[in-house]
């Protein structure tokens, strides 16, 4: 649970690929009391007893009443070595109820008590539970079809010619079931064209034809993409930036008269995250916040294939940063309203955060606007305001750089249950390039 184990007189060793550890000094740091009784070893837990005997491989697990809630098999018998019983790690702490993790480049077993753990989470935020749990469902639904909205304005300073915008529009479709998605994206660019045209140099590189292609590709520019998290298979379609790039090569070429570029990333870390998080369940059932952190350091570990000795202060770091914007103690209550005011909070991934917002527990509403200044190299200026539900949403932010310009963001998010689900493979027939 976070805490080195020293062992005083008796320390672990590795016999036959399994760590071996004094089994009275792990038995207590976990809250056991052991007993020895003429070769037969008991350590007694929370109402539970566990019960073996040297050189026995079979572990047994009674409750109060002595009625046997579990036999365990173990591979590797207990052993006595200098005075000490000897006991195999990562069977008996999975006797107590607790996970085990191997951090190979450390030689160092990790146990915890997941249940505990997601629980003591839990506690600090009691707030957030209950909005997460306000939150509609849609177990019914085959699928979610999520549409957002973007309206974009980059403004650029010129103190001599005047101020310019650049406005480009973004819609996307998302379509997804838990198992695929299928997503649409088309995007007006035309501003790049006109931006990257406008520049004297643009003649130097560019023909007019070239020219008059940018401006062609860039007017309607559509991506599409379909996944499936069981196969990794992962396609896109974008005939816009397949024009631009196209040349004599032949693959590009028939990207840019509309064939799918196929990938499979299952055997890659990215694939296995995406996949994951991808079979989250559709139907929006109740995930604690101690659940969620806990389950999202289990995967990172897993995935990236990280030392475990650092699992403890990795979900430490992650409760703090969360706890410092929506820990219980931010809040103040009035009726089903709970609101938080945030004044000069400062971490790794924001500066100098000040504002105020609520989330209605009743609802599942949420609203409020955040700022935050930063100094750190160019002064630049973030301004957040958010009002809706999960389901239906709408967000501004404006990113102010000091003396040259602002990006201002007009958001819009909409979920509704559908009943088409999505494809993860393109019709029959149409022609698919390899990505190699």
């Amino acid at each position: 649970n976070g805490a080195y184990v020293h062992f005083a007189d008796a320390q672990p060793e590795k016999v036959n690929g399994r760590v071996m550890v004094p089994f009275r000094a792990i038995a207590e740091v976990l809250g056991a009391e052991v007993t020895y009784d003429a070769g037969a070893i008991t350590a007694k837990k929370g109402g539970e007893t566990l019960s073996f005997a040297l050189g026995g491989k079979q572990l047994t697990v009674t409750d109060s009443a002595g009625k046997t809630v579990k036999t365990v098999q173990l591979d590797t018998a207990p052993y006595k070595k200098g005075g000490r019983t000897y006991v195999p790690v990562r069977f008996f702490a999975e006797a107590f109820g607790l996970t085990v993790q191997w951090d190979q480049d450390m030689q160092t077993a990790v146990l915890y008590d997941r249940a505990a753990l997601v629980s003591d989470i839990d506690s600090k935020f009691t707030v957030l539970n209950k909005w997460i749990k306000a939150q509609p469902s849609t177990e019914n639904a085959k699928a979610l079809r999520t549409v957002a909205t973007i309206g974009a304005v980059y403004t650029a300073f010129d103190t001599i010619d005047g101020n310019k915008d650049y406005k480009v529009d973004v819609k996307t479709e998302i379509l997804a079931n838990g198992q695929a998605i299928e997503a649409t994206v088309t995007v007006d660019l035309r501003v790049l064209a006109s931006y990257f045209l406008g520049d004297s140099q643009a003649d130097d590189v560019l023909t007019a034809a070239q020219a008059a292609l940018l401006r062609s590709a860039l007017s309607n520019v559509k991506l599409e993409l379909l996944c499936s998290a069981d196969s990794g298979d992962l396609y896109l379609k974008c005939p816009a930036v397949a024009k631009i790039l196209a040349m004599d090569d032949a693959d590009l070429k028939a990207l840019s008269n509309g064939a799918w570029l196929h990938i499979n990333w299952a055997d890659s870390t990215f694939g296995t995250l995406f996949s994951e998080n991808l079979k989250i369940p559709k139907n929006n059932t109740f995930t604690s916040v101690g659940e969620s952190i806990v389950a999202a350091n289990e995967s990172y570990m897993t995935a990236y294939e990280l030392g475990w000795e650092d699992f403890y202060l990795n979900i430490k770091n992650d409760v703090n940063r969360l706890n410092n914007l929506l820990g219980d103690e931010q809040f103040t209550a009035s009726g089903s309203r709970y609101t938080a005011k945030i004044n000069g909070l400062s971490n790794d991934s924001y500066d100098n955060l000040t504002g105020s917002y609520t989330l209605n527990t009743a609802d599942g509403s949420f609203s409020g606007t955040l700022e935050s200044r930063s100094d750190s190299w160019n002064t630049t200026k973030t301004v957040l305001t958010f009002s809706g539900s999960v389901q239906n949403c709408k967000l501004s932010v404006t990113y102010h750089t000091k003396n040259t310009g602002i990006l201002s963001l007009d958001i819009t998010l909409t979920t509704t249950e559908s009943s088409v689900e999505p494809k993860n493979a393109p019709p029959a027939g149409d022609k698919i390039v390899e990505w190699t």
